[in-house]
């Protein structure tokens, strides 16, 4: 059993102070994993250590963090993670909210957790949808504007069509992106005969 800790700065919690205190009281790591949050990071992207960490997990580990925030950013990522961390026969547990998934009470609190996030997605997926309806009965336009389309554009089509230029050719010269060019020309009945 390898015992690891896992810490996460950023600028809303740029000390390590606060996080360190709460794993001080476990102390014993095999080994400390600190994370410093870079500027251009993206979201959803599973930061360097914390990938770090949990490739290292194997059966009867332990990932220690200081608190659920410190770990992830949401409900349905925070349960991915747990997840797969149990799929390794390791366990996670976070210090601040006393959850520990070798305990019965944080099993039972983790279902709860996953069926509210479930609840909670498709509530939103029924608001979508129901939203989408109402705004078409109301003769609103859904999704993104139309792309325009630019002048001599037809002659260019016809062109791309006889074989006169090539596709490339034919996205240079109307100065749209390929999936619009080919999208509005297939609209007005244009298609290249191979």
């Amino acid at each position: 059993m390898t015992r690891y800790g896992y810490i996460k700065l950023d600028k809303k919690d740029p000390d390590v102070a606060r996080q360190a205190s709460l794993l001080d009281t476990i102390g014993g790591f095999d080994k400390l994993f600190v994370e410093q949050k870079k500027s251009k990071e993206l979201p959803n992207l599973i930061p360097e250590q914390l990938t770090k960490v949990m490739q290292l997990l194997q059966n009867g580990d332990l990932l220690y963090v200081a608190s659920f925030d410190r770990f992830c950013t949401q409900t349905r990522e925070f349960i991915e993670r747990v997840e797969w961390i149990l799929s390794q026969d390791a366990d996670f547990i976070s210090l601040e909210e006393v959850f520990d998934t070798r305990s019965s009470t944080s099993k039972s609190v983790f279902k709860t957790i996953k069926a509210l996030e479930t609840l909670d997605r498709e509530t939103m997926s029924l608001r979508k949808k129901e939203g989408i309806r109402i705004a078409r009965e109301d003769g609103r336009r859904i999704g993104r504007p139309p792309v325009s389309i630019p002048v001599g554009f037809r002659d260019i089509c016809k062109d791309w069509e006889l074989g006169k230029i090539t596709g490339v050719e034919a996205i240079r010269k109307s100065k749209m992106k390929s999936t619009s060019f080919y999208k509005k020309a297939d609209e007005l009945g244009y298609r290249r005969n191979k």
